[in-house]
Protein backbone atom coordinates (compact mmCIF):
# COMPACT_ATOMS: atom_id res chain seq x y z
CA UNK A 1 0.00 0.00 0.00
CA UNK A 2 2.82 2.41 0.89
CA UNK A 3 4.42 1.67 -2.48
CA UNK A 4 1.25 2.68 -4.35
CA UNK A 5 0.84 5.84 -2.26
CA UNK A 6 4.41 6.90 -3.02
CA UNK A 7 4.01 6.13 -6.73
CA UNK A 8 0.89 8.24 -7.11
CA UNK A 9 1.56 11.00 -4.59
CA UNK A 10 5.29 11.33 -3.83
CA UNK A 11 7.20 10.61 -7.05
CA UNK A 12 8.33 13.25 -9.53
CA UNK A 13 10.34 12.91 -12.76
CA UNK A 14 11.04 16.66 -12.73
CA UNK A 15 14.04 16.58 -10.40
CA UNK A 16 17.33 14.84 -11.13
CA UNK A 17 20.71 14.89 -9.38
CA UNK A 18 22.34 16.41 -12.45
CA UNK A 19 19.91 19.27 -12.81
CA UNK A 20 17.31 20.12 -10.21
CA UNK A 21 15.81 23.59 -9.82
CA UNK A 22 14.22 23.26 -6.41
CA UNK A 23 11.03 25.16 -5.68
CA UNK A 24 10.95 27.73 -2.86
CA UNK A 25 11.17 26.40 0.73
CA UNK A 26 12.51 23.07 -0.54
CA UNK A 27 15.72 21.23 0.29
CA UNK A 28 17.30 18.32 -1.50
CA UNK A 29 19.46 15.31 -0.75
CA UNK A 30 21.62 13.50 -3.32
CA UNK A 31 24.02 10.71 -2.52
CA UNK A 32 24.55 7.92 -5.03
CA UNK A 33 21.19 6.29 -5.75
CA UNK A 34 19.47 8.04 -2.83
CA UNK A 35 17.94 11.26 -4.19
CA UNK A 36 14.91 13.12 -2.87
CA UNK A 37 13.63 16.59 -1.99
CA UNK A 38 11.64 17.79 0.99
CA UNK A 39 8.73 20.16 0.31
CA UNK A 40 5.97 21.75 2.36
CA UNK A 41 3.11 19.24 2.44
CA UNK A 42 0.80 21.51 0.45
CA UNK A 43 3.36 22.61 -2.16
CA UNK A 44 2.58 21.64 -5.78
CA UNK A 45 5.11 19.69 -7.85
CA UNK A 46 5.14 17.81 -11.21
CA UNK A 47 3.84 14.26 -10.82
CA UNK A 48 4.17 11.10 -12.88
CA UNK A 49 1.83 10.90 -15.89
CA UNK A 50 -1.33 8.86 -15.22
CA UNK A 51 -0.68 6.17 -17.82
CA UNK A 52 2.92 5.80 -16.66
CA UNK A 53 1.72 5.34 -13.08
CA UNK A 54 -0.86 2.75 -14.19
CA UNK A 55 1.77 0.70 -16.04
CA UNK A 56 4.23 0.90 -13.15
CA UNK A 57 1.46 -0.11 -10.73
CA UNK A 58 0.64 -3.19 -12.79
CA UNK A 59 4.28 -4.23 -13.07
CA UNK A 60 4.93 -3.64 -9.36
CA UNK A 61 1.87 -5.58 -8.22
CA UNK A 62 2.83 -8.48 -10.49
CA UNK A 63 6.27 -8.53 -8.86
CA UNK A 64 4.83 -8.38 -5.36
CA UNK A 65 2.52 -11.35 -5.87
CA UNK A 66 5.17 -13.43 -7.65
CA UNK A 67 6.00 -16.72 -5.90
CA UNK A 68 9.14 -16.60 -3.82
CA UNK A 69 11.82 -18.83 -5.28
CA UNK A 70 14.09 -20.87 -3.07
CA UNK A 71 17.49 -19.32 -2.58
CA UNK A 72 20.34 -19.84 -0.17
CA UNK A 73 20.35 -16.05 0.32
CA UNK A 74 16.63 -15.94 1.06
CA UNK A 75 17.16 -15.86 4.83
CA UNK A 76 19.06 -12.57 4.49
CA UNK A 77 16.75 -10.85 2.02
CA UNK A 78 14.29 -9.83 4.73
CA UNK A 79 16.81 -7.19 5.81
CA UNK A 80 16.70 -5.48 2.41
CA UNK A 81 12.92 -5.90 2.30
CA UNK A 82 12.55 -4.28 5.74
CA UNK A 83 14.78 -1.35 4.71
CA UNK A 84 12.85 -0.67 1.52
CA UNK A 85 9.44 -1.04 3.14
CA UNK A 86 10.37 1.19 6.06
CA UNK A 87 11.66 3.94 3.78
CA UNK A 88 8.59 3.84 1.51
CA UNK A 89 6.28 3.83 4.52
CA UNK A 90 8.03 6.88 5.99
CA UNK A 91 7.64 8.72 2.69
CA UNK A 92 3.96 7.76 2.42
CA UNK A 93 2.97 8.92 5.94
CA UNK A 94 5.20 12.01 6.16
CA UNK A 95 2.54 14.47 4.86
CA UNK A 96 0.02 13.20 7.43
CA UNK A 97 2.30 13.28 10.49
CA UNK A 98 4.37 16.36 9.63
CA UNK A 99 3.99 19.55 7.65
CA UNK A 100 6.43 18.31 5.00
CA UNK A 101 6.36 15.90 2.08
CA UNK A 102 9.26 13.77 0.80
CA UNK A 103 9.31 13.60 -3.00
CA UNK A 104 11.44 10.83 -4.50
CA UNK A 105 13.41 10.98 -7.71
CA UNK A 106 12.76 8.06 -10.12
CA UNK A 107 16.00 6.16 -9.47
CA UNK A 108 15.45 6.24 -5.70
CA UNK A 109 11.91 4.94 -6.16
CA UNK A 110 13.22 2.07 -8.29
CA UNK A 111 15.88 1.23 -5.71
CA UNK A 112 13.37 1.15 -2.85
CA UNK A 113 10.97 -0.92 -4.94
CA UNK A 114 13.68 -3.52 -5.58
CA UNK A 115 14.57 -3.59 -1.89
CA UNK A 116 10.93 -3.95 -0.81
CA UNK A 117 10.44 -6.82 -3.28
CA UNK A 118 13.84 -8.40 -2.75
CA UNK A 119 12.49 -11.81 -1.71
CA UNK A 120 10.50 -11.99 -4.95
CA UNK A 121 13.44 -11.05 -7.16
CA UNK A 122 14.94 -14.58 -7.34
CA UNK A 123 11.72 -15.68 -9.05
CA UNK A 124 12.63 -13.42 -11.96
CA UNK A 125 15.67 -15.59 -12.52
CA UNK A 126 13.45 -18.65 -12.76
CA UNK A 127 11.20 -16.86 -15.25
CA UNK A 128 14.21 -15.66 -17.19
CA UNK A 129 15.60 -19.17 -17.35
CA UNK A 130 12.31 -20.50 -18.63
CA UNK A 131 12.11 -17.81 -21.28
CA UNK A 132 15.79 -18.46 -22.11
CA UNK A 133 16.53 -14.76 -22.22
CA UNK A 134 20.21 -15.52 -21.89
CA UNK A 135 20.26 -18.31 -24.48
CA UNK A 136 23.17 -18.47 -26.90
CA UNK A 137 21.07 -17.18 -29.77
CA UNK A 138 19.76 -14.16 -27.90
CA UNK A 139 22.83 -13.23 -25.84
CA UNK A 140 24.22 -10.82 -28.50
CA UNK A 141 20.86 -9.04 -28.58
CA UNK A 142 20.91 -8.74 -24.80
CA UNK A 143 24.50 -7.43 -24.87
CA UNK A 144 23.47 -4.86 -27.46
CA UNK A 145 20.50 -3.79 -25.36
CA UNK A 146 22.72 -3.34 -22.30
CA UNK A 147 25.18 -1.16 -24.22
CA UNK A 148 22.39 0.81 -25.86
CA UNK A 149 20.71 1.37 -22.49
CA UNK A 150 24.02 2.53 -20.99
CA UNK A 151 24.47 5.27 -23.57
CA UNK A 152 20.77 6.13 -23.62
CA UNK A 153 21.10 6.70 -19.88
CA UNK A 154 24.12 8.94 -20.50
CA UNK A 155 22.11 10.88 -23.09
CA UNK A 156 19.27 11.34 -20.61
CA UNK A 157 21.63 12.71 -17.97
CA UNK A 158 23.24 15.07 -20.47
CA UNK A 159 19.84 16.28 -21.67
CA UNK A 160 18.91 17.26 -18.12
CA UNK A 161 21.82 19.70 -18.28
CA UNK A 162 20.79 20.93 -21.72
CA UNK A 163 17.13 21.31 -20.63
CA UNK A 164 16.08 18.72 -23.18
CA UNK A 165 17.81 20.49 -26.09
CA UNK A 166 19.80 18.01 -28.20
CA UNK A 167 21.90 20.80 -29.71
CA UNK A 168 23.81 20.88 -26.42
CA UNK A 169 25.67 17.78 -27.61
CA UNK A 170 27.07 19.72 -30.57
CA UNK A 171 29.17 22.13 -28.47
CA UNK A 172 28.46 24.88 -30.97
CA UNK A 173 30.52 28.03 -30.52
CA UNK A 174 28.81 31.38 -30.90
CA UNK A 175 31.36 32.41 -33.52
CA UNK A 176 30.53 29.42 -35.74
CA UNK A 177 26.78 29.81 -35.14
CA UNK A 178 26.99 33.43 -36.24
CA UNK A 179 28.93 32.54 -39.40
CA UNK A 180 26.89 29.52 -40.56
CA UNK A 181 24.38 30.83 -43.13
CA UNK A 182 22.08 27.79 -42.88
CA UNK A 183 21.31 28.62 -39.25
CA UNK A 184 20.03 32.08 -40.20
CA UNK A 185 17.73 31.11 -43.05
CA UNK A 186 13.90 31.36 -42.67
CA UNK A 187 13.87 28.49 -40.16
CA UNK A 188 16.04 30.62 -37.78
CA UNK A 189 17.59 27.51 -36.20
CA UNK A 190 20.17 29.61 -34.37
CA UNK A 191 17.48 30.84 -31.96
CA UNK A 192 17.09 27.35 -30.45
CA UNK A 193 20.79 26.43 -30.46
CA UNK A 194 22.77 25.85 -27.27
CA UNK A 195 25.98 27.80 -27.86
CA UNK A 196 29.08 28.66 -25.86
CA UNK A 197 32.36 30.53 -26.06
CA UNK A 198 34.24 27.43 -27.20
CA UNK A 199 33.20 24.81 -29.74
CA UNK A 200 34.17 21.25 -30.61
CA UNK A 201 34.20 18.95 -33.61
CA UNK A 202 30.56 17.83 -33.36
CA UNK A 203 29.42 21.26 -34.58
CA UNK A 204 31.10 20.62 -37.95
CA UNK A 205 29.51 17.18 -38.31
CA UNK A 206 26.15 18.86 -37.76
CA UNK A 207 26.76 21.68 -40.24
CA UNK A 208 28.00 19.29 -42.94
CA UNK A 209 24.70 17.39 -42.69
CA UNK A 210 23.01 20.43 -44.27
CA UNK A 211 25.12 20.01 -47.41
CA UNK A 212 26.78 16.55 -47.53
CA UNK A 213 27.43 16.76 -51.29
CA UNK A 214 29.07 20.20 -51.23
CA UNK A 215 26.38 21.55 -53.52
CA UNK A 216 25.19 24.65 -51.68
CA UNK A 217 28.32 26.74 -52.36
CA UNK A 218 29.84 24.89 -55.29
CA UNK A 219 30.33 28.21 -57.09
CA UNK A 220 31.80 29.85 -53.96
CA UNK A 221 33.76 27.07 -52.19
CA UNK A 222 35.57 29.60 -50.02
CA UNK A 223 32.29 29.94 -48.08
CA UNK A 224 32.85 26.54 -46.46
CA UNK A 225 35.95 27.82 -44.74
CA UNK A 226 33.97 30.50 -42.92
CA UNK A 227 32.04 28.04 -40.75
CA UNK A 228 34.02 24.77 -41.03
CA UNK A 229 37.66 24.53 -40.04
CA UNK A 230 39.79 22.54 -42.49
CA UNK A 231 36.96 21.75 -44.95
CA UNK A 232 39.00 19.14 -46.91
CA UNK A 233 39.69 17.19 -43.71
CA UNK A 234 36.13 17.47 -42.38
CA UNK A 235 34.42 16.63 -45.65
CA UNK A 236 36.82 13.75 -46.20
CA UNK A 237 34.97 12.08 -43.31
CA UNK A 238 31.47 12.60 -44.64
CA UNK A 239 29.99 9.24 -43.59
CA UNK A 240 28.35 10.36 -40.34
CA UNK A 241 26.94 13.62 -41.66
CA UNK A 242 25.56 11.93 -44.79
CA UNK A 243 23.88 9.25 -42.68
CA UNK A 244 22.36 11.90 -40.41
CA UNK A 245 20.97 13.71 -43.45
CA UNK A 246 19.55 10.44 -44.77
CA UNK A 247 17.83 9.13 -41.64
CA UNK A 248 16.40 12.55 -40.74
CA UNK A 249 14.88 12.98 -44.19
CA UNK A 250 16.97 16.10 -44.72
CA UNK A 251 15.05 17.98 -42.01
CA UNK A 252 17.57 20.15 -40.09
CA UNK A 253 15.42 20.34 -36.96
CA UNK A 254 15.91 16.59 -36.55
CA UNK A 255 19.67 16.49 -37.18
CA UNK A 256 20.80 16.64 -33.50
CA UNK A 257 18.37 13.90 -32.41
CA UNK A 258 19.40 11.74 -35.36
CA UNK A 259 23.07 12.14 -34.45
CA UNK A 260 22.59 10.96 -30.87
CA UNK A 261 20.27 8.06 -31.61
CA UNK A 262 22.47 6.84 -34.46
CA UNK A 263 25.35 6.73 -31.98
CA UNK A 264 23.25 4.82 -29.44
CA UNK A 265 22.36 2.32 -32.19
CA UNK A 266 26.05 2.08 -33.11
CA UNK A 267 26.97 1.24 -29.52
CA UNK A 268 24.31 -1.47 -29.43
CA UNK A 269 25.77 -2.84 -32.68
CA UNK A 270 29.31 -2.87 -31.29
CA UNK A 271 28.30 -4.89 -28.23
CA UNK A 272 26.11 -7.28 -30.23
CA UNK A 273 28.83 -7.79 -32.85
CA UNK A 274 31.56 -8.42 -30.30
CA UNK A 275 29.24 -10.92 -28.57
CA UNK A 276 28.80 -12.77 -31.87
CA UNK A 277 32.57 -12.93 -32.35
CA UNK A 278 33.01 -14.21 -28.79
CA UNK A 279 30.44 -16.95 -29.33
CA UNK A 280 32.22 -18.10 -32.46
CA UNK A 281 35.35 -18.56 -30.34
CA UNK A 282 33.30 -20.48 -27.74
CA UNK A 283 33.69 -17.72 -25.19
CA UNK A 284 31.16 -15.86 -23.08
CA UNK A 285 29.28 -13.28 -25.15
CA UNK A 286 29.33 -10.98 -22.13
CA UNK A 287 33.03 -10.36 -22.79
CA UNK A 288 31.70 -7.88 -25.34
CA UNK A 289 30.71 -5.47 -22.60
CA UNK A 290 34.37 -4.87 -21.78
CA UNK A 291 34.25 -2.41 -24.66
CA UNK A 292 32.46 -0.01 -22.29
CA UNK A 293 35.84 0.33 -20.55
CA UNK A 294 37.39 1.95 -23.64
CA UNK A 295 37.86 5.61 -22.59
CA UNK A 296 37.18 7.11 -26.01
CA UNK A 297 33.52 6.31 -26.33
CA UNK A 298 32.02 8.48 -23.60
CA UNK A 299 33.69 11.80 -24.61
CA UNK A 300 32.96 10.98 -28.23
CA UNK A 301 29.29 10.34 -27.47
CA UNK A 302 28.89 13.47 -25.37
CA UNK A 303 30.24 15.52 -28.28
CA UNK A 304 28.07 13.80 -30.94
CA UNK A 305 31.13 12.38 -32.72
CA UNK A 306 31.16 9.16 -34.75
CA UNK A 307 33.93 6.97 -33.32
CA UNK A 308 31.27 4.44 -32.28
CA UNK A 309 29.91 4.37 -35.83
CA UNK A 310 33.36 3.57 -37.24
CA UNK A 311 33.91 0.88 -34.59
CA UNK A 312 30.52 -0.69 -35.31
CA UNK A 313 31.26 -0.81 -39.03
CA UNK A 314 34.65 -2.46 -38.40
CA UNK A 315 33.13 -5.09 -36.10
CA UNK A 316 30.37 -5.87 -38.61
CA UNK A 317 32.98 -6.03 -41.38
CA UNK A 318 35.04 -8.57 -39.42
CA UNK A 319 31.96 -10.71 -38.77
CA UNK A 320 31.10 -10.73 -42.48
CA UNK A 321 34.72 -11.44 -43.44
CA UNK A 322 34.87 -14.42 -41.09
CA UNK A 323 31.54 -15.66 -42.51
CA UNK A 324 32.91 -15.26 -46.07
CA UNK A 325 30.26 -12.70 -46.99
CA UNK A 326 32.75 -10.53 -48.77
CA UNK A 327 30.40 -8.00 -50.36
CA UNK A 328 28.76 -7.25 -47.02
CA UNK A 329 32.21 -7.00 -45.46
CA UNK A 330 33.25 -4.55 -48.18
CA UNK A 331 30.15 -2.44 -47.58
CA UNK A 332 30.88 -2.33 -43.85
CA UNK A 333 34.50 -1.29 -44.41
CA UNK A 334 33.44 1.35 -46.94
CA UNK A 335 31.21 2.80 -44.24
CA UNK A 336 34.04 2.72 -41.71
CA UNK A 337 36.46 4.44 -44.10
CA UNK A 338 34.01 7.22 -44.93
CA UNK A 339 33.68 7.91 -41.20
CA UNK A 340 37.37 7.51 -40.28
CA UNK A 341 39.99 6.72 -42.89
CA UNK A 342 42.24 5.24 -40.19
CA UNK A 343 40.15 2.05 -40.48
CA UNK A 344 42.33 1.34 -43.53
CA UNK A 345 45.02 0.09 -41.13
CA UNK A 346 42.97 -3.01 -40.41
CA UNK A 347 42.35 -3.63 -44.10
CA UNK A 348 46.08 -3.42 -44.84
CA UNK A 349 46.76 -5.80 -41.95
CA UNK A 350 44.22 -8.26 -43.39
CA UNK A 351 46.04 -8.19 -46.72
CA UNK A 352 49.47 -8.54 -45.11
CA UNK A 353 48.52 -11.57 -43.00
CA UNK A 354 45.99 -13.31 -45.26
CA UNK A 355 48.37 -16.02 -46.46
CA UNK A 356 46.59 -18.36 -48.88
CA UNK A 357 43.60 -15.98 -49.04
CA UNK A 358 45.61 -12.96 -50.12
CA UNK A 359 43.74 -12.52 -53.39
CA UNK A 360 40.44 -12.48 -51.50
CA UNK A 361 41.81 -9.95 -49.00
CA UNK A 362 43.20 -7.72 -51.75
CA UNK A 363 39.84 -7.79 -53.53
CA UNK A 364 38.11 -6.77 -50.29
CA UNK A 365 40.58 -3.93 -49.68
CA UNK A 366 40.31 -2.60 -53.23
CA UNK A 367 36.49 -2.63 -53.20
CA UNK A 368 36.45 -0.90 -49.81
CA UNK A 369 39.07 1.75 -50.61
CA UNK A 370 37.88 2.77 -54.10
CA UNK A 371 34.77 4.65 -52.85
CA UNK A 372 36.96 6.55 -50.38
CA UNK A 373 39.38 7.53 -53.15
CA UNK A 374 36.49 8.57 -55.37
CA UNK A 375 34.93 10.66 -52.62
CA UNK A 376 38.23 12.35 -51.75
CA UNK A 377 38.72 13.13 -55.44
CA UNK A 378 35.24 14.69 -55.55
CA UNK A 379 35.98 16.77 -52.45
CA UNK A 380 39.22 17.89 -54.05
CA UNK A 381 37.37 18.90 -57.21
CA UNK A 382 34.81 20.92 -55.26
CA UNK A 383 37.22 22.59 -52.86
CA UNK A 384 40.28 23.06 -55.09
CA UNK A 385 39.60 26.78 -55.71
CA UNK A 386 39.57 27.32 -51.93
CA UNK A 387 42.15 24.80 -50.65
CA UNK A 388 44.42 24.17 -53.61
CA UNK A 389 46.47 20.98 -53.53
CA UNK A 390 45.30 20.19 -49.97
CA UNK A 391 41.66 19.76 -51.08
CA UNK A 392 40.67 16.09 -50.80
CA UNK A 393 43.66 14.94 -48.76
CA UNK A 394 43.44 17.21 -45.72
CA UNK A 395 44.53 15.85 -42.38
CA UNK A 396 44.49 17.18 -38.85
CA UNK A 397 46.67 14.71 -37.01
CA UNK A 398 50.18 15.65 -36.00
CA UNK A 399 52.71 13.01 -35.02
CA UNK A 400 56.08 13.48 -33.45
CA UNK A 401 58.81 11.54 -31.69
CA UNK A 402 57.35 8.39 -30.08
CA UNK A 403 56.51 8.86 -26.38
CA UNK A 404 57.44 12.57 -26.45
CA UNK A 405 53.81 13.69 -26.47
CA UNK A 406 52.90 11.25 -23.70
CA UNK A 407 55.81 12.47 -21.59
CA UNK A 408 54.74 16.08 -22.13
CA UNK A 409 51.17 15.18 -21.14
CA UNK A 410 52.40 13.54 -17.94
CA UNK A 411 54.58 16.56 -17.12
CA UNK A 412 51.62 18.85 -17.75
CA UNK A 413 49.68 16.85 -15.20
CA UNK A 414 52.50 17.03 -12.65
CA UNK A 415 52.88 20.80 -13.07
CA UNK A 416 49.09 21.38 -13.17
CA UNK A 417 49.49 22.96 -16.62
CA UNK A 418 46.74 20.67 -17.90
CA UNK A 419 43.13 21.75 -17.40
CA UNK A 420 42.10 20.95 -13.82
CA UNK A 421 39.49 18.24 -14.63
CA UNK A 422 42.08 16.47 -16.81
CA UNK A 423 44.98 16.37 -14.35
CA UNK A 424 44.24 12.88 -12.88
CA UNK A 425 43.88 11.53 -16.43
CA UNK A 426 47.04 13.29 -17.60
CA UNK A 427 48.98 11.52 -14.85
CA UNK A 428 47.46 8.14 -15.70
CA UNK A 429 46.64 7.87 -19.40
CA UNK A 430 50.24 8.04 -20.73
CA UNK A 431 51.12 4.95 -18.68
CA UNK A 432 48.03 3.13 -19.93
CA UNK A 433 48.94 3.90 -23.55
CA UNK A 434 52.54 2.84 -23.03
CA UNK A 435 51.44 -0.46 -21.44
CA UNK A 436 48.91 -1.00 -24.24
CA UNK A 437 51.61 -0.47 -26.85
CA UNK A 438 53.82 -3.03 -25.11
CA UNK A 439 50.97 -5.57 -25.07
CA UNK A 440 50.29 -4.89 -28.76
CA UNK A 441 53.95 -5.62 -29.53
CA UNK A 442 53.69 -8.82 -27.49
CA UNK A 443 50.58 -9.73 -29.51
CA UNK A 444 52.49 -9.61 -32.79
CA UNK A 445 55.09 -12.01 -31.39
CA UNK A 446 52.49 -14.32 -29.84
CA UNK A 447 49.80 -14.24 -32.55
CA UNK A 448 50.99 -12.59 -35.79
CA UNK A 449 47.43 -12.18 -37.03
CA UNK A 450 45.71 -9.25 -38.74
CA UNK A 451 44.28 -7.87 -35.49
CA UNK A 452 47.69 -8.05 -33.78
CA UNK A 453 49.40 -6.26 -36.68
CA UNK A 454 46.72 -3.57 -36.71
CA UNK A 455 47.05 -3.17 -32.95
CA UNK A 456 50.79 -2.54 -33.27
CA UNK A 457 50.26 0.11 -35.96
CA UNK A 458 47.56 1.84 -33.92
CA UNK A 459 49.83 1.66 -30.87
CA UNK A 460 52.67 3.32 -32.80
CA UNK A 461 50.27 6.09 -33.84
CA UNK A 462 48.95 6.51 -30.30
CA UNK A 463 52.33 6.87 -28.62
CA UNK A 464 53.50 9.31 -31.32
CA UNK A 465 50.68 11.82 -30.96
CA UNK A 466 51.78 15.42 -30.63
CA UNK A 467 50.89 17.08 -27.34
CA UNK A 468 49.81 20.49 -28.62
CA UNK A 469 47.85 19.15 -31.59
CA UNK A 470 45.94 16.41 -29.78
CA UNK A 471 46.87 15.51 -26.21
CA UNK A 472 46.61 19.05 -24.86
CA UNK A 473 42.86 18.30 -24.74
CA UNK A 474 42.83 14.88 -23.09
CA UNK A 475 39.37 13.77 -24.33
CA UNK A 476 40.67 14.32 -27.88
CA UNK A 477 43.63 12.08 -27.07
CA UNK A 478 41.25 9.43 -25.74
CA UNK A 479 39.10 9.65 -28.86
CA UNK A 480 41.88 9.14 -31.40
CA UNK A 481 43.25 6.06 -29.65
CA UNK A 482 40.07 3.98 -29.56
CA UNK A 483 41.19 1.69 -32.42
CA UNK A 484 44.12 0.45 -30.35
CA UNK A 485 41.87 -0.66 -27.49
CA UNK A 486 39.27 -2.10 -29.85
CA UNK A 487 41.96 -4.27 -31.47
CA UNK A 488 43.21 -5.42 -28.06
CA UNK A 489 39.66 -6.33 -27.06
CA UNK A 490 39.26 -8.29 -30.29
CA UNK A 491 42.47 -10.15 -29.40
CA UNK A 492 41.06 -10.96 -25.97
CA UNK A 493 37.87 -12.27 -27.59
CA UNK A 494 39.34 -14.06 -30.60
CA UNK A 495 42.49 -15.68 -29.19
CA UNK A 496 41.78 -19.37 -28.55
CA UNK A 497 45.40 -20.50 -28.21
CA UNK A 498 47.13 -17.46 -26.83
CA UNK A 499 49.83 -17.81 -24.14
CA UNK A 500 48.27 -17.77 -20.70
CA UNK A 501 50.45 -14.87 -19.54
CA UNK A 502 49.40 -12.81 -22.55
CA UNK A 503 45.73 -13.47 -21.79
CA UNK A 504 46.24 -12.37 -18.19
CA UNK A 505 47.96 -9.19 -19.36
CA UNK A 506 44.99 -8.35 -21.59
CA UNK A 507 42.55 -9.02 -18.76
CA UNK A 508 44.56 -6.82 -16.39
CA UNK A 509 44.70 -4.04 -18.99
CA UNK A 510 40.92 -3.92 -19.36
CA UNK A 511 40.44 -3.93 -15.61
CA UNK A 512 42.74 -0.90 -15.44
CA UNK A 513 40.88 0.70 -18.35
CA UNK A 514 37.57 0.20 -16.55
CA UNK A 515 38.94 1.84 -13.40
CA UNK A 516 40.29 4.73 -15.48
CA UNK A 517 37.09 5.22 -17.50
CA UNK A 518 34.77 5.15 -14.50
CA UNK A 519 36.88 6.92 -11.87
CA UNK A 520 39.75 8.94 -13.40
CA UNK A 521 38.88 10.09 -16.94
CA UNK A 522 37.55 13.64 -17.41
CA UNK A 523 34.11 12.22 -18.25
CA UNK A 524 34.17 9.51 -15.57
CA UNK A 525 31.30 11.20 -13.73
CA UNK A 526 29.03 10.61 -16.73
CA UNK A 527 30.11 6.98 -17.05
CA UNK A 528 29.13 6.49 -13.42
CA UNK A 529 25.90 8.42 -13.88
CA UNK A 530 24.95 6.22 -16.83
CA UNK A 531 25.09 3.19 -14.54
CA UNK A 532 23.09 4.94 -11.81
CA UNK A 533 26.08 5.72 -9.58
CA UNK A 534 26.34 9.51 -9.37
CA UNK A 535 29.30 9.84 -7.01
Amino acid sequence: MAWLVVLWADLSPAYTPASAELPPQASGFSRGLLNFIVLPASAPFPRVAVWTAILISAAGLALMVAPTASSRFRRFLWIAELAGTTFLSAVAIAPYLTSYRIVLMPRTFVLMTLLACSRALPSLGVVGERLRLASAKRAPIMAGLVAGAFFASAAWHALTQFEGNYTGFLHMSRRIADRAPMLHEPSQLWRSMVTGDEGYDGQFMYLMAFDPLLDRYKDRPQMYGTFIDLPPYRYGRIGFSALVHLVSGGRPEWFPQAMIWLLIAAHATIAAGLAVLAQREHKSPWLALWYLAIPAFMPSFLSALPEALAAAAVVVGLICWRARRDWWAALAFVSALLVRETSAVLLIALVATSGTERRRAIRLAVIAVLPLIAWRAFVGFRLYPESGSRAGFGTQYSFGVPLAGLLQLWRAGLSHAQAAPEIPGALTYPWILAASAAIAGWAVVARRGAIAVAAVVYAAMAVSLNYWSVLHHLPSGERVTFELFLCLLLLMIEAPAQPRAFGRALNALFVVLAVYTFTVAPDAWMSRAATGVIR
